[in-house]
């Protein structure tokens, strides 16, 4: 009756969902109906339920993998595993050309994303083989699947090298479609990664994300996130931007996968633009929505932005904390997605004085980074952390002054600001003396007035430190007072008690260094007044802090 007067399909589906399964072919199409209409509403979950009451009625035999395809799409927004089970079974039971194409590109995807590389690519490049030139577009969505493999797994590096190179010769192209798109931002990723130009590197990532296309219809994935990062990691004010816009849509649409993605990786935005609070806030939430949907990347990006932002406030018991919401094994996947975990426990090692464990660390990452086709070191800065670190030991001074010739000159082909004060700093610490003290003065410079406030607040304090240990005690006032006075808004207290301590060694008074109102707050404790004032009770505010 509801159906014959016009309702809308889910008013009916309320009532199908109660009656029990005969094989009615009529019943199947009204809930599929249905699941499509709480799609269209942001309401996967609902869709969810929808079709997999569809597939209990059962379908008839020829529609079945569609329906199961149906329910994988819809779970994919909201549950990974269990849209795998859904989507294999759909690829067993297709009969359709015209479906094989989406079913295994969606398959393979949830398949990489929940830690099964192997066989995402087995999947993906069995199709492409079956497809020969029939349908270039689904065979350039598949290939990027492949790609991203050869980008983050050493087991196929050689893959992703061999139709890296298959793939130039196209990349000057309009990138029109999705999948020329997706091609592209993990092109531009690579080119970063290998220590390419960021000009040339952001010119492609720009190209892949211009038209939202890839925002729209592929939120989160490997080649929408990779042309984000690179435009992060050459400190661009467009990365944050993205992330945000690309937030609200996954809201719109109840894709927890998207979601989860983009505010995991928001996190590291505001911690290179040196919004300490912002950072720990966002990569703490998208942490808890990566554990709670199984994206197996998830808690290594997540645990690493959360424990940086923690540090860099002087929050070292609950930037270890964090770590361990990841992974308490010293062993950890062999993995590109797990290298910024690495990083981020590495710098952690050594702030907390255990130099040498710190220095292991760090080499056996730069080791990892190099095997992938790692050399720019605005993603890893495994060169410069060594060197420093080797300084502070007394040990192999020329491999330390190698190590830090060696990053600056990859930073200057890099270009990107960040990514250069960082090594000019590391480099200036290792040789010292009055050759050091230019460097440092050129790090300064090279990060005046740009997003990077917390790397030019520690350079800033490094410099004023050098100038006093030369006897400059007049001069190295001004940079200290600036480390001071850029640290406290980011919140980043270790680096403004450091400058502080500078500032005092040269006979200046400053005033004690309190911090009150809001700055007066850890991060951690930042977090929780947060959460308290948009109205979660205290076992959600636990949930999210713990």
């Amino acid at each position: 009756m509801l159906v014959g007067e016009g309702g809308q399909p889910e008013r009916a589906a309320g009532h199908l969902m109660q009656t029990a399964p005969a094989a009615d072919p009529w019943v199947v199409e009204r809930l599929r109906a249905a699941a499509a209409e709480a799609r269209a509403a942001g309401a996967p979950e609902i869709a969810a339920s929808y079709l997999r009451r569809a597939l209990a009625e059962p379908p008839a035999e020829a529609e079945r993998a569609q329906v199961l395809f149906e329910l994988g799409s819809a779970e994919a927004m909201i549950e990974g595993e269990a849209a795998i089970e859904h989507l294999r079974e759909a690829l067993e039971h297709v009969t359709e050309p015209r479906l094989r194409g989406p079913i295994t590109e969606l398959l393979a995807r949830r398949l990489f994303f929940s830690g099964n590389p192997e066989e995402a690519v087995a999947v993906a490049q069995r199709e492409i083989e079956d497809l020969g030139e029939a349908d270039p577009e689904w065979r350039r969505r598949l290939q990027a699947i492949v790609l991203f493999a050869g980008t983050m797994e050493p087991s196929f590096v050689s893959v992703g090298e061999e139709l890296d190179r298959r793939l130039r010769a196209g990349e000057q192209s309009d990138a029109a479609s999705l999948g020329e798109k997706a091609l592209l931002g993990l092109i531009a990723f690579r080119r970063a990664r290998s220590g390419a130009p960021a000009s040339e590197a952001t010119a492609l990532a720009r190209r892949a994300l211009e038209g939202d296309l890839l925002l729209r219809r592929s939120n989160g994935d490997a080649g929408f996130l990779c042309a984000t990062l690179v435009l992060a990691l050459a400190d661009s004010e467009l990365a944050l931007a993205t992330y945000t816009a690309a937030r609200d849509v996954a809201r719109k649409q109840g894709d927890g996968f998207g979601l989860t993605c983009n505010q995991v990786h928001s996190g590291e935005a505001h911690l290179l633009r040196g919004d300490l609070a912002k950072a720990v806030e966002a990569s703490a939430e998208g942490l808890d929505m990566g554990l709670d949907y199984g994206a197996a990347s998830a808690p290594a990006w997540g645990t690493a932005f959360l424990a940086d932002a923690l540090m860099e406030t002087g929050d070292l018991d609950g930037a270890w904390q964090a770590l361990a919401r990841a992974t308490t094994d010293e062993q950890v996947p062999d993995s590109a997605h797990w290298d910024r975990f690495l990083d981020t426990r590495s710098r952690l090692r050594i702030a907390c004085g255990d130099l040498r464990g710190g220095l292991e660390e760090t080499l056996a990452l730069g080791r990892r980074y190099t095997a992938v086709g790692g050399r720019n070191p605005a993603f890893i800065p495994w060169r410069s952390r060594a060197a420093v670190c080797l300084v502070r030991l007394e040990k192999e001074p020329e491999r330390a002054r190698e190590l830090a010739a060696e990053e600056v000159a990859f930073a200057r082909a890099w270009g990107a600001p960040r990514g250069l004060g960082i090594a000019l700093q590391a480099q200036g610490l290792v040789l010292g003396g009055e050759e050091g003290l230019g460097l440092l003065r050129e790090a300064v410079e090279v990060l005046d007035g740009l997003l990077a406030r917390l790397e030019h607040a520690r350079a800033l304090g490094e410099y004023g430190a050098a100038l006093r240990r030369l006897g400059h005690r007049t001069e190295a006032r001004e940079p200290l007072a600036g480390a001071i006075d850029l640290a406290r808004a980011c919140g980043a207290m270790p680096i403004a008690e450091r400058a502080q301590t500078e500032l005092r060694a040269t006979g200046a008074r400053p005033r004690s260094l309190v911090f009150t109102g809001v700055e007066s707050l850890t991060a951690r404790e930042r977090q929780v007044a947060e959460l308290a004032a948009a109205g979660r009770n205290n076992p959600e505010i636990a949930r999210s802090c713990s």
